[in-house]
């Protein structure tokens, strides 16, 4: 990714931990597995129709009552996210902010990124949607 910079920019990354994969940035792009998916493993396996379709029902409400939970936290965690691009950008110590999402398959020092992309970002744009549609390897240009 450095070899991407040009002169004055920098690279931080947003992470302390491990990963963070739990972000909603990009999250709209996520695919989750579907029942059908559930219910021809379960077929397989030689589950009856019956016992088929409560299974995947009871999943199906395990994952709601998950998702109304996971839902909240992304939206504070998209809401910090949007707090932290506008308090960037009206500090008045950049002109620009990048925002770039990558997943490793490797060490971070090992894999070079390489952008696909370079995506200017209109101050009436709907930041929130932006953030939860990224995509990977474009980067995006916040503007002050």
């Amino acid at each position: 990714m450095t070899r991407q910079l040009a002169p004055g920019d920098a690279y931080f990354l947003t992470t302390l931990g491990h990963c963070d994969c739990d972000e909603p940035l990009g999250a709209h792009r996520r695919t989750r597995n579907d029942d059908g998916d559930m219910a021809r493993k379960l077929a397989r396996k030689g589950w009856n129709e019956n016992k088929i379709a409560r299974a995947v029902a009871q999943k199906r409400e395990q994952a709601m009552a998950a998702d109304g939970v996971q839902r909240r936290r992304a939206d504070d965690d998209l809401t910090r996210w949007l707090g932290f691009v506008d308090a960037i950008l009206v500090s008045a110590q950049v002109d620009e902010l990048g925002l770039l999402l990558h997943f490793y398959g490797g060490g971070v020092e090992e894999e070079e990124v390489t952008v696909r992309e370079r995506r200017r970002v209109g101050r009436d744009e709907d930041r929130a949607a932006l953030l939860h549609g990224m995509e990977h390897d474009v980067l995006y240009l916040f503007h002050a």
